[in-house]
């Protein structure tokens, strides 16, 4: 700690702040909104969008698009449904999160 504030008060050392002002562009960048789903009859499943990782669309036995993800270290997957309970915003910064077009998804 004593050897930041020296490099700090002495003019003459040269480093720069970039790291810092980078550190807190991609802190804001992070979604914190926190996501409550039903997942089935009896879990409630409940994130902040950047627990969720992995995220690829799948069709599944009847054809219907949805979105698995890993949250946690554990695979979900997503219907329509499940989106339905979401609100705009909250789809939007989970897709974007994890990179992925939702609009195959509804």
């Amino acid at each position: 700690m004593l050897q930041a504030i020296d490099l700090l008060s002495n003019p003459d050392s040269k480093f720069s702040s970039n790291a810092v002002v980078d550190f807190y562009k991609q802190a804001k960048n992070i979604p914190n909104t926190i996501i409550s789903i039903q997942y089935n009859y009896n879990k409630l499943l409940t994130f902040k969008v950047y627990e969720a990782t992995k995220g690829v669309i799948v069709h599944r036995e009847n054809k219907e698009a949805a979105l698995q993800c890993k949250i946690r270290g554990i695979s979900y997957t997503l219907t329509r449904e499940h989106l339905k309970q979401m609100s705009n915003r909250e789809c939007q910064e989970l897709f974007n999160h994890l990179g992925i077009d939702g609009k195959q998804l509804f």
